[in-house]
């Protein structure tokens, strides 16, 4: 191999693709890059431990990097000057669109901050193999997949990643799109910087690019550009043991405090990794910060956490994390631990007893969500929509070999949903045996059951949470009135939403001694309805509101959607002295929010016990106090499962 010193090089690609800059790997990871680096360098350090009875160490380390200091600084400054000078050449040949403006931008920023001080971040994990393969760059190993290879994968089937895309969060998270890898494997160190750009021409003879080269690039030693022996200049302290470092050049961030935001991503996806002790994050800065996230520290970061951000996902994060110090309470009122195999189901697929288990938690005011995991702990997604009388929340953790590799079949790139169409066979339905469409479908009904047998406010199973048994009449004509709407119901309700649309005025009838003082639909009671301006009556639906609010959090909740029977819980966002609700009924498919939906009427609904008068589909609430936990158990007009979103309001 002809020898070269170390430099930035690319393929020459005449005669192939030309590699546009709007890379589809990147562009995926460009909404909150630092919290998708964070959940991907960290998943990433997961998958290859060295010694399984100890715990991965990551250390995420802030410093900054003066003029000069990027190893091969102008040759990469050349490079950039090759694509902008592509961009505009390739404008003047097609005689068509302007140039590229978010490419030269990008480009132009790009030099200017090699002759800046920039931000640099070192990921760096222990306990790990290290890159296999750095030293030979055998095709198809670890570090081969990591630095040149695309769509490749060689992990096993209990791996978090499964689709080598996770790489170019890193490229994401770069304003130069430059990132070094350096490594320790049995003691020995290498390295190799990789910056991803654009094809770029460095001459051209009429029309034509004389040589043409990858928009990929290499800090490399010899041609084949393969990795360069010793460690990387880029470390500020020297490594003793294997393992994997990363270096974001320029590193971008949400706001000035970049590791804030490392640190909200190590929290939101890996706590249960965390708590189960098979995982530790250091963040360091030059400034003198050092944060350790270990279980000993877990629940004090994650009240902090609740502190900064206040939100449902953090509140939600809390309420995860009690479930995990609960697991082995002796409270079955309120904690459960349920193994969903234990009664035989999953034997189709090969799953055994213990292949995964079910955390519970019972009670009020609970998100009715299922965080689901596989074995390495990382957050994947929350399920939803079971049917149960009382609120829960929990945490599904897949555990078990078996299940982690059919499961893991479904899970598409983002590690966000499961779906089973990528794992089928469109001729059999199946594929190696494994019908995915009912293991997935499987699995979620043996949830459900779960959480319908064990989420009861009452020994025989009928609904009677937060009162709503008052909002129901006991006449036997209403009640087979409404067992069939019930059944008409009953197949749209699979589908979420199949019914016409229907008028918001229209209300089901409500015997008025049910509702105390509440008038019946269609009678008048004007010795409890003061006058108003006109003369005629006055009701609080007539007040001057703004809204709908975008700082609050509306959910919508079923209780006993067969029965009409829902729930809207909300913090309120600060003090009013009126405050009230508008609801409406989504289309089952819609790419814009609001498009198509229609009022969905209310029949009756409280507060604290206290009746509310509904107009259609609004509802007026009274006063409400800042940080108030405001819960609204109400009944529609018409009975079923709807898809709904319901609008907050406030009295000027």
């Amino acid at each position: 191999m002809e020898q070269h010193a170390a430099d930035w090089r690319s393929p020459k690609s005449d005669g192939g693709v030309f590699e546009g800059f709007n890379d589809a790997g990147i562009e995926t990871f460009t909404e909150h890059p630092v919290e998708k680096e964070g959940r991907e360098a960290v998943q990433n350090a997961l998958d290859p431990v060295k010694n399984p009875a100890e715990p991965v160490r990551v250390e995420i380390h802030l410093s900054e990097l003066g003029p000069g200091e990027i190893p091969g600084a102008k040759t990469l400054g050349h490079m950039f000057d090759a694509c902008i000078s592509t961009i505009h050449k390739m404008a003047d040949l097609n005689h068509g669109p302007s140039a590229d403006k978010r490419a030269l931008d990008f480009f132009n920023k790009a030099k200017l901050d090699l002759h800046s001080r920039t931000r640099l971040i070192r990921i760096s994990d222990y306990n790990t193999t290290g890159l296999v393969g750095a030293t030979d760059g055998l095709i198809g190993s670890p570090w081969y997949n990591l630095v040149k290879g695309r769509g490749l994968n060689n992990k096993g089937a209990s791996a978090g990643g499964s689709f080598g895309i996770g790489k170019m969060a890193s490229f994401a998270c770069s304003r130069s799109r430059t990132v070094f890898y350096g490594t320790r494997v049995d003691g020995r160190d290498s390295y190799i910087g990789v910056t991803r750009l654009q094809s770029y021409a460095t001459s051209w003879k009429d029309s034509r690019a004389e040589e043409l080269f990858s928009g990929t690039g290499y800090y490399a030693q010899g041609t084949d550009m393969h990795a360069i022996p010793g460690p990387c200049p880029l470390r500020d302290t020297p490594r003793t043991e294997d393992g994997t470092d990363v270096y974001i050049l320029d590193a971008m961030g949400q706001g000035d405090d970049i590791l804030e935001d490392f640190r909200r991503a190590v929290l939101m996806n890996f706590f249960i990794t965390i708590y189960e002790k098979n995982l530790i994050v250091r963040l360091s800065d030059e400034a003198g910060l050092n944060v350790t996230i270990s279980k000993a520290t877990l629940g004090r970061e994650i009240s902090r956490l609740r502190e900064r951000e206040d939100t449902d996902e953090t509140r939600d994060l809390a309420e995860y994390y009690d479930i995990l110090r609960h697991e082995d309470a002796d409270d079955p009122d309120t904690y459960l631990e349920l193994w969903p195999n234990s009664d035989g189901f999953g034997k189709e697929f090969g799953f055994h007893a213990d292949d995964c288990r079910l955390l519970l938690k019972k009670g009020d005011g609970l998100n009715r969500q299922i965080l689901v995991t596989r074995r390495t702990g990382m957050r994947l997604f929350e399920w939803n929509r079971f049917s149960a009388s009382q609120s829960f929340t929990g945490i599904l953790r897949i555990t078990g070999d078996a299940m982690n590799a059919v499961y893991r079949e479904m899970e598409v790139p983002s590690h966000d949903k499961w779906n089973p169409d990528r794992c089928e066979d469109p001729r059999r339905k199946v594929r190696g045996g494994i019908n995915y469409h009912a293991a997935y479908r499987n699995l979620r009904a043996q949830i459900g059951k779960l959480i319908e047998e064990n989420c009861r406010t009452s020994d025989d199973g009928s609904v009677s949470a937060y009162g709503m048994e008052d909002f129901f009449l006991a006449d036997e004509t209403t009640v087979k009135e409404k067992e069939t709407k019930a059944k008409a119901a009953a197949a749209p309700a699979k589908r979420k939403i199949r019914t016409k649309k229907q008028n918001p005025t229209t209300h089901r009838h409500v015997d008025p001694d049910t509702l105390g003082e509440q008038a019946a639909p269609g009678r008048k009671n004007d010795a409890q309805q003061p006058k108003g301006r006109s003369g005629g009556p006055h009701h609080p639906h007539d007040k001057e509101w703004s809204g709908p609010k975008q700082d609050v959090s509306m959910r919508v909740l079923p209780v006993d959607p067969m029965r009409g029977a829902y729930q809207i819980r909300f913090r309120a966002p600060r003090d009013r002295a009126d405050a009230k609700i508008v609801l409406y009924g989504s289309p089952e498919r819609t790419s814009n929010k609001g498009k198509g939906s229609y009022g969905l009427a209310f029949s009756a609904a409280q507060r604290d016990g206290r009746l509310l008068a509904p107009a259609g589909n609004e509802l007026v609430l009274g006063p409400v106090e800042k940080g108030e936990i405001v819960t609204i158990p109400f009944t529609l007009a018409l009975p079923g499962l709807f898809m709904m979103e319901a609008n907050y309001y406030e009295a000027k």
